[in-house]
């Protein structure tokens, strides 16, 4: 009887965290994201998205649909856009194109992120592939410490994270 209150128990602490941590996904809101963007001379017009298209690609957005109206110089681009990181996209993307986009973002829907949180390599080809330091970036753990540091809860951060020089203050004489 003891063994198995026991083997329940182990199994309890063990198993249950990992997984009730896969069961809870975390989602992020999609905006629907249209940009308007007229050419500014028949000179620029093939390169005209170029400029969006990097906005889009910095800020984690996915393009849909691209279309050119005819008879016009006018590209739009339909794109879905993370909520989080649509907060000062039309001011940007008005910066880099001079003015001549202009984006329309909708609230478009929820999507599970595929990342977890708190992975870390463990495996040795897990270390082959993303390294020791593991330096590609975990969205779904940048969402969550975001989420953290605006409702003022603690951030597992390191100030300094994999040093390997040290400065002295001394002055050279």
């Amino acid at each position: 009887m003891e063994i198995q209150a026991w083997l329940v128990e182990v199994r309890v602490t063990a198993v249950f965290p990992r997984g009730f941590r896969s069961i809870l996904k975390k989602k992020e809101g999609k905006n629907l994201c249209e940009v308007k963007r007229k050419a500014a001379s028949a000179a620029t017009v093939s390169r005209a998205p170029s400029r969006v298209y990097a906005v889009l690609s910095k800020r984690e957005g996915r393009v849909l649909q691209e279309e050119m109206k005819e008879g016009t110089d006018m590209f739009i681009i339909k794109a879905v856009l993370p909520v989080a990181e649509s907060f000062g996209f039309a001011d940007e993307i008005r910066k880099r194109t001079s003015g001549l986009a202009s984006p329309q973002l909708i609230f478009s829907h929820w999507e599970v992120i595929g990342s977890d949180p708190f992975w870390v390599p463990t495996t040795e080809e897990e270390y082959l592939h993303f390294g020791e330091k593991a330096d590609s970036s975990n969205q779904a753990l940048k969402y969550m410490n975001a989420v953290r540091r605006r409702k003022g809860l603690y951030v597992e951060e390191k100030i300094v994270e994999h040093a390997e020089k040290q400065r002295t203050l001394g002055k050279n004489k």
